[in-house]
């Protein structure tokens, strides 16, 4: 069985408010000062760094997008393409009958003993039951927003907030 399973780790310490962030990627680089600080994206046993400073300021957004569409559609699918250059990858969702199946095609993965691609490529499909993957992505969501209210940033100070907020707002 294809196995994905996403584990998120504590900061090593909280990042400090910068008066000019006025964008969530930015404000996230900020509340994040460590590189090395992130999530890991077990991927049929291959652990794929997923670093909270860098990759997740840069897709966040796509993070909103793929768990509003495993919380709406139910039988479908959808790409999605994840554009950091340490967590490039393109996916294909499929979604049927309460379970997701993800076929992905990785670019540039990298981690600390070297590039990922090969690893990944060999196993690119997963499987999961919808309602805990999208959980898993969720609750990178919700890390990222106790980061964005801990280090002091409100909606009205970045523009582009409020899908994420409204994201968890449906995940109570």
């Amino acid at each position: 069985m294809a196995v994905v399973n996403l584990l998120l780790y504590p900061p090593t310490q909280p990042g400090a408010k910068e008066p000019e962030d006025t964008s969530l990627g930015e404000a996230l680089e900020s509340c994040f000062p460590y590189l090395l600080d992130g999530a890991r994206l077990h991927w049929n046993g291959v652990p794929v760094p997923l670093s909270y400073k860098y990759d997740l300021s840069i897709v966040v957004h796509n993070v909103v997008g793929l768990v509003r569409q495993l919380r709406t559609v139910t039988q479908g699918s959808f790409s999605i393409c994840w554009p950091s250059n340490t967590f490039h990858a393109s996916w294909l969702v499929e979604m049927a009958a309460g379970r997701v199946r993800v076929t992905a095609s990785w670019h540039s993965v990298s981690a600390q003993d070297g590039p990922l691609e090969e690893a990944l490529n060999a196993v690119p499909v997963v499987e999961a039951e919808q309602a805990a993957f999208m959980a898993q992505w969720v609750a990178l969501l919700r890390l990222a927003h106790q980061y964005l209210i801990a280090t002091g940033y409100t909606l009205e100070e970045l523009e582009d907030y409020g899908p994420l907020l409204a994201e968890l707002a449906h995940h109570r």
